[in-house]
């Protein structure tokens, strides 16, 4: 009877170390503890100030940007399809890099004769004809970027076959084909000085044609009224009396 309650009173301490492992295992085992992160507030840095941009970023702008569109012009773009039109257009000339050759609204004008021909001042040519503007535009930007040409205003760009009959236009005029532009120095009345200016930007154009002219298949004609005609249709040049006699560019 003894060695019963013995054996049972060994079982009971046996049972009670069981239950009590758990909770001595806590002790000898705390749970780990839970890394504590710091955090820290960064304040953002004060913006850079440039008193210049970057040549990279900097894009270069001819004085003839700063006019803004006539009142005709604004007139003429809200009317039927004009606007869509002309921003087909604007985008083609953005992608091939001469959007900066002129204004847009001085790039869509037709004859100086317009109003007289019944027609309107602007005009938008066909599709297939605008790559033949491309060449003539990238030499005017590379004569303003040669600082040839400053202040200029291009006065006519393209012109239809009935249009360019009744201004006058010769019958094989390279506007017809959207391939020539004329531009004006200076105002269009100009006083002593700046017929002076006029005069040196002639001579430096003449200088440029002589050079870069049979390379670049360039036609520089000057008209009696002071207009200046270029185009990349032939290695050329005349005068007010149409020949080469009478050129501002000497043999």
């Amino acid at each position: 009877m003894l060695q019963q309650t013995k054996a049972d009173h060994t079982q009971l301490r046996w049972l009670f170390l069981l239950c009590l492992m758990p909770l001595l295992g806590s002790c000898i085992n705390p749970p780990a503890k839970k890394p504590v992160i710091h955090t820290q507030v960064i304040r953002p840095a004060q913006p850079l100030k440039l008193n210049k941009l970057p040549p990279e970023l900097m894009i270069e702008q001819n004085t003839h940007w700063h006019r803004a569109p006539p009142s005709s012009y604004k007139q003429w773009l809200s009317e039927g399809s004009h606007e869509q039109q002309v921003n087909r257009y604007h985008n083609y000339l953005i992608r091939h890099d001469v959007s900066r050759a002129a204004p847009m609204f001085e790039l869509l004008k037709s004859a100086r004769d317009w109003e007289r021909c019944g027609r309107e001042p602007y005009a938008v040519p066909s599709s297939e004809l605008w790559d033949n503007l491309l060449p003539t535009l990238k030499v005017l930007q590379q004569l303003q970027d040669q600082k040839i040409l400053d202040d200029i205003e291009v006065t006519s760009v393209y012109r239809d076959a009935e249009l360019n009959q009744c201004a006058n236009g010769s019958p094989g005029s390279k506007h017809v084909h959207n391939s020539a532009l004329d531009f004006r120095i200076g105002s269009e009345n100009p006083d002593i000085g700046e017929l002076e200016k006029i005069a040196r930007a002639k001579h430096q154009l003449c200088e440029y044609w002589q050079n870069n002219g049979q390379r670049l298949n360039m036609g520089l004609g000057v008209y009696a009224s002071g207009q200046i005609h270029i185009d990349t249709q032939g290695f050329r040049t005349w005068g007010p009396d149409h020949t080469h006699n009478t050129s501002i560019c000497p043999s």
